[in-house]
């Protein structure tokens, strides 16, 4: 993009040369001074360019276009006419040019600064948006602060569906050897109180055994 850009910049400035030097022989023609016949092309011309990008801007912005177009109209209209009246038939190597000819191909440099302006304009304002566009979609660098996470605790690795430790209770536990079985409609605690009386009878009855034998 940057090199058509550039070439662009080197025709709208050409156009602007010409165009200044048709537009200040007008003004000194209309009675400007000559020491300040300079500023009335740059009236003219930079007046087109201007309200060249202020079309696009307006129109970018959503805003109302209407005031910038008629001034570019009015402007560019002025800089055509200058350029037109400006240009004569000259006699070069024996070659006259109709009367008609030279203010139609004077009208070109105006057009040609109108239409590379316009185009430059476009170009740098697409370069923008998409800069402004990327630079609002990027993510925050310092990203969204992220919640703490809680640390296991020792001992306890939880899996993926567990809630927490599991606490067994007596129901749970299997009846060992010297574990009474269960009996319908006992409750508990007597099964668990039978079993230590009959364990402890057991252990006092060896006891006095070893005690008798012994010599």
């Amino acid at each position: 993009m940057w090199p058509g850009v550039t070439v662009a910049v080197v025709l709208a400035l050409l156009a602007f040369i010409i165009s200044f030097d048709a537009l200040r022989a007008v003004g000194l023609a209309c009675g400007i001074n000559a020491s300040l016949a300079w500023m009335f092309p740059i009236i003219i011309d930079g007046s087109t360019l201007a309200f060249t990008w202020a079309a696009w801007a307006f129109k970018t912005r959503r805003m109302g276009t209407l005031y910038p177009w008629l001034m570019l109209v009015l402007f560019s209209v002025i800089s055509l006419a200058g350029n037109a009246l400006h240009a004569h038939p000259v006699r070069v190597n024996g070659m006259l040019l109709p009367d008609w000819v030279p203010p139609v191909i004077m009208t070109v440099p105006p057009v040609a600064l109108l239409a590379t302006t316009h185009m430059i304009v476009l170009a740098a304002g697409r370069t923008f948006d998409r800069q402004a566009m990327a630079e609002a979609a990027s993510p925050d660098p310092a990203g969204p602060s992220a919640a703490p996470t809680p640390e296991p605790t020792p001992g306890i690795t939880p899996g993926p569906d567990d809630p927490g430790p599991v606490i067994e209770t007596d129901h749970d536990t299997e009846p060992g050897p010297d574990t009474p079985g269960p009996a319908d409609g006992e409750p508990l605690g007597r099964r668990w109180a039978q079993a230590l009386g009959d364990a402890g009878d057991s252990l006092a009855d060896r006891m006095l055994a070893a005690h008798d034998t012994r010599p």
